[in-house]
């Protein structure tokens, strides 16, 4: 009985490892510029981490700001986390844009 249990937290115990490094192997650095409706300039801009996991999208300045987005109903568009919402478009193998539809613009350049 107590093999079994041991084993069990083993097993859990690997399944926890296992876990924790995919969710950290699609987070990727990037410089994010952030631009407000008519801004020519960008506003919160710099640092940023960038993930996607099984659609959702984590935009996570080093300033403290952040955005989730969450799959919408056609192929690259999604919502914000106030329903708002963003369309992704990519501009060459290390750049993606999202606009949302009140202006805001995040370009993300991956590192």
């Amino acid at each position: 009985m107590r093999a079994a249990a041991v084993l069990s937290l083993c097993i859990l115990a690997l399944g926890v490892a296992s876990w924790a490094r995919v969710a950290s192997a699609d987070e990727v650095s990037a410089s994010c510029e952030v631009r407000l409706e008519g801004e020519k300039k960008k506003s919160a801009s710099g640092p940023c981490s960038f993930s996607q996991r099984q659609g959702y999208i984590y935009i996570d300045l080093k300033n403290g700001n952040t955005w989730e987005l969450s799959p919408g109903s056609k192929a690259n568009h999604y919502k914000d986390e106030k329903g708002n919402k963003v369309v992704r478009t990519k501009s060459g193998d290390d750049r993606e844009v999202f606009e949302w539809e009140n202006g805001r613009k995040i370009i993300v350049k991956l590192h």
